[in-house]
């Protein structure tokens, strides 16, 4: 159904918009006053009616900009700005941080889990320039605990959307760059203000492979097959990028609350940059988050040939 966000001005939240040939009409405002809504009339479309009657709108141009999903309609596990009657998009969300409580819960308390291991072994190392090199167990404990949870939030978004593959490899995972803005999340520390921010997922997708354009990543690989031969490389900075990249897939996922309210994850991860989404991603809330309508982003979808792939091939049938 052809939904829209209607540009009104700097000083004034946008609006969204239903617009079709027979009526428009404001969705959070149906059947006010002012401007009410615009029915066709003879030889004349709804939207004809309504530059006759507020010309002022189109003086800049077209105003509107269309929605690529409907009101209510998300996919799950994957945020977007939210535009609602109260407040004008801005804000990552998704329905999922209410709809799966249960499964939002246990991602906070492992990442908050994961922190408190980090912040122990702050208390003796410092981190910094000059000590993001340090190592030892402790460490490598934590980066492979990290970026096992990292995994697990990309299996589940892909899960979530349709994907159906026994075992998923970075070359599955990486599809999700652009459709979450993951290259996009910036991350800075308070806690430690002589930190310089950290892009967890600077990179990604754009080297020779998906698996080794993440340092951290690689290193973890490295160093969890062969910890005799690779044990340098379960380093202080590792730990901060992998931890860093457990609190993007929150915001990424949820929005900023699925680091929680003014939590212990929400004030020792700051999303300094996030993605800029455009106006045609945002997501309309329609009622009661209980009936918000599930649209599924297909990852194997039989029109799509790159995502197709990740549906793993039926096994043939021995002769008997």
């Amino acid at each position: 159904m052809p939904y829209f966000i209607r540009l009104v001005s700097p000083q004034h939240p946008n609006q969204a918009w239903f617009v079709d040939d027979k009526i428009a009409y404001d969705v959070f405002n149906r059947g006010g006053v002012v401007p009410g809504d615009f029915h066709a009339e003879p030889g004349k479309t709804a939207l004809d009616v309504m530059r006759e009657r507020t010309p002022a709108w189109f003086e800049q141009g077209d105003p509107f900009v269309r929605l690529r999903l409907d009101q209510g309609q998300y996919h799950r596990r994957i945020a977007r700005p939210l535009l609602n009657a109260q407040e004008n998009a801005h804000l990552l969300f998704n329905p999922t941080l209410h709809l799966e409580p249960a499964m939002v819960a246990s991602a906070r308390g492992q990442a908050l889990s994961l922190l408190r291991q980090l912040q122990r072994i702050c208390q003796t190392v410092q981190p910094g320039p000059m000590t993001f090199s340090a190592y030892g167990h402790d460490i490598r404990n934590l980066l492979i605990l990290a970026c096992t949870e990292v995994e697990t939030h990309w299996r589940g978004v892909l899960v979530a959307n349709g994907a159906h593959r026994k075992v998923f490899t970075t070359a599955d995972y990486v599809k999700l760059v652009d459709i979450m803005g993951l290259r996009d999340f910036l991350v800075s520390f308070p806690a430690f203000p002589d930190l310089e921010p950290i892009r967890p997922f600077e990179g990604w997708g754009l080297g020779a492979h998906p698996t080794t354009d993440l340092t951290w990543y690689a290193d973890y690989n490295a160093v969890k097959h062969n910890r005799e031969g690779e044990f340098e490389r379960a380093n202080l900075l590792c730990a901060f990028q992998a931890l860093s990249a457990v609190a993007v897939m929150l915001v990424a996922q949820f929005g900023p609350y699925g680091l929680g309210y003014r939590s212990e994850l929400s004030q020792f991860f700051i999303m300094r940059e996030t993605p800029d989404w455009p106006l045609s991603e945002t997501y309309l809330r329609d009622g009661a988050l209980s009936t918000t309508t599930q649209v599924h982003t297909q990852f194997a979808p039989i029109d799509h040939p790159v995502l197709a792939k990740l549906k793993d091939k039926p096994k043939a049938l021995k002769a008997t």
